[in-house]
Formats: structure tokens, C-alpha cells, sequence
């Protein structure tokens, strides 16, 4: 039996950057390699937005050299060709959206970025792993004897 591990005491805001982050790599992982350009003039303050599109466009370019994939094309999540590291980003995500507190800003920011309507989420397990669990866990529900909350 492999070992499991478990994150505690995430914030939403830290949920959605582990998000956003499985999101890259998996977008990565099926050629969509333009993502990173977009992700960069997200994360970054860019003085000049047509540098970051010439960046895209290499990208573009070295989608079909690097990885044999069409410049305007990528590869499918059901695709046997797609890379069980993005099958997986997308199960991680989707474990986690299927288990978000109701408040609908944090999660509707989330789904946006991966064009799903707000309102549910199915699980769809792409990898055909054991999916992960995912709990909410409220401020109760943390163990009190020998608990350290750290800063």
C-alpha cells in the first residue's frame, strides 16, 4: 500500500492557487503551451503586454517543434497520448472543486479560469487512479490536544 498525504488548514486563497497551479501543468501537459504566457501576465506587473505576447507567440512556435503538436492545436484530456501527470492535475482539481464551501467568489474565480459554469462540478476521473479526498475543514473540527498553530 502506497502512502497518503494530507494538506491542512488551507485558506481558500491558497486552495486557489493550488489550483491555478495543477491548472498550468495539466494545460501544459496537453500542449497548450501559450498558458504559460498567459500565466506569467497574471502573476507578474508587465510593462509591456506586446512582449509578453511575442512570448506566447514563441510558444506557439515551439509547441510543433518540441512537442509535435500543430501551433493552434493540443492535445485531448481523454486523448491515450495525453501525459497521465496532466490527466492527473485535472483529477486533483476536480476532487478539490467538488468539495468547496458554497461561497461562490472564490469558486466561481476557480471555475472561470477553467470555463465551467458555476453550479457543480462533476468528478471525472481522467487518470483512472483512486481519486483524492478533499474535506472542509472548519476551525471545530481541528484536534486540540497537542495542536501548534504556527504562523
Amino acid at each position: 500500500m502506497q502512502p497518503t498525504f494530507s494538506l491542512n488548514n488551507l485558506t481558500v486563497e491558497q486552495v486557489e492557487t493550488i489550483c491555478a497551479a495543477l491548472e498550468l501543468y495539466g494545460r501544459v501537459g496537453l500542449g497548450q503551451l501559450e498558458k504559460v504566457a498567459d500565466a506569467v501576465q497574471e502573476i507578474h506587473t508587465v510593462s509591456s503586454p506586446s512582449s509578453v505576447w511575442d512570448f506566447g507567440n514563441a510558444l506557439l512556435g515551439a509547441k510543433q517543434l518540441v512537442l509535435g503538436i500543430d501551433r493552434n492545436g493540443s492535445l485531448s484530456i481523454s486523448s491515450p497520448s495525453t501525459p497521465i501527470a496532466a490527466k492527473r492535475s485535472f483529477d486533483l482539481i476536480s476532487a478539490v472543486l467538488s468539495r468547496m464551501p458554497p461561497d461562490p467568489t472564490p469558486l466561481s474565480r476557480i471555475l472561470s479560469r477553467l470555463a465551467i459554469p458555476f453550479g457543480g462540478v462533476a468528478t471525472i476521473n481522467w487518470s483512472r487512479e483512486p481519486m483524492p479526498h478533499f474535506r472542509e475543514e472548519s476551525p471545530l473540527s481541528r484536534p486540540t490536544a497537542g495542536y501548534v498553530d504556527r504562523p
